[in-house]
């Protein structure tokens, strides 16, 4: 059985006095309004459909910068989970914030949220006042998640020329356009940061939704990506709740999805995508 990791879920609390609401920009997300997750419930659905390991990621716009929920969480099912929290880079404190998470609460990365939800696009990314937080990633030996659009991706570009050595993921790879099919070159943007070794892209949910639309297909996307940057720089994730399945199985239909879709892959770059290249960023998620 393949050894899978689900790179990007959300828990939320359910006693909101303990763990109070908190989201960056001031206004929840739709998605998480009213909703809870335990990691009690999650991992009822992760044996359910053959999941192993999860990255939880702070749930930047229901808790914001308030990350103990997800490490408390964590704390409980390390044998289960890794922990990625979200902090603001920007804060005076930022590089001593980054340290408490991770050496004294045991998280394993940080996602940098620019973007997204009700959170119009920002572009501090890049800027001389980030430096310090980096350079403290670098140090603690950590991969940093960014969430951007694709409008922001010479950011990213900047960062790399700056921290070739720290790992950066991209979620949801930035959110490129598909619809022109291959060799995609609406997304040619994102296809050239094949050549930085450090970047990672974070497949998910949602862009194997929408390369299901106009000229493209998942098949031919992930080919393409395969083929640029190499399965062991590539990761699927769920978006679980964010993105859900069908009713009846809102969460294993998604693993399905990843499975299927994959199917015309080597075992080998199979085992990348789905697992491997995730334990590679987190060795604690290989960890029995």
């Amino acid at each position: 059985m393949a050894f899978i990791v689900d790179t990007h879920m959300h828990l939320l609390a359910e006693d909101l006095v303990r763990y109070p609401l908190a989201p960056i920009g001031g206004q929840q997300s739709p998605w998480s309004k009213g909703a809870s997750l335990t990691p009690e419930q999650f991992i009822a659905m992760m044996d359910a459909g053959g999941v192993a390991r999860a990255t939880v990621v702070q749930a930047s716009t229901s808790h914001g910068y308030v990350n103990r929920y997800t490490a408390d969480s964590v704390d409980r099912y390390r044998d289960r989970f890794v922990g990625v929290v979200c902090t603001d880079p920007l804060a005076p404190d930022a590089p001593d914030t980054l340290s408490y998470w991770i050496k004294d609460r045991g998280m394993r990365g940080v996602r940098l949220f620019t973007t997204g939800g009700s959170l119009p696009e920002t572009y501090w990314l890049d800027q001389p006042e980030t430096a310090p937080f980096f350079q403290r990633a670098r140090e603690l030996g950590i991969p940093v998640d960014i969430q951007i659009k694709r409008t922001g991706i010479g950011m990213v570009v900047n960062l790399v020329k700056r921290f070739g050595d720290v790992p950066l993921v991209l979620d949801h790879m930035a959110g490129p356009r598909l619809e022109d099919g291959p060799p995609y070159h609406e997304a040619q943007a994102l296809l050239d940061l094949a050549p930085y070794p450090n970047i990672y892209l974070k497949y998910s949910t949602d862009n194997l939704r929408e390369a299901a639309k106009g000229q493209s297909t998942p098949r031919d996307l992930l080919r393409t990506l395969i083929d640029r940057f190499g399965p062991n720089r590539m990761m699927w994730c769920s978006n679980f709740p964010a993105s859900k399945g069908e009713p009846a199985d809102p969460f294993g239909s998604l693993v399905k999805l990843a499975q299927d879709t994959l199917a015309f892959a080597s075992p080998g770059e199979q085992a990348w995508l789905l697992g491997e290249t995730a334990v590679s960023l987190y060795p604690d998620l290989r960890k029995p």
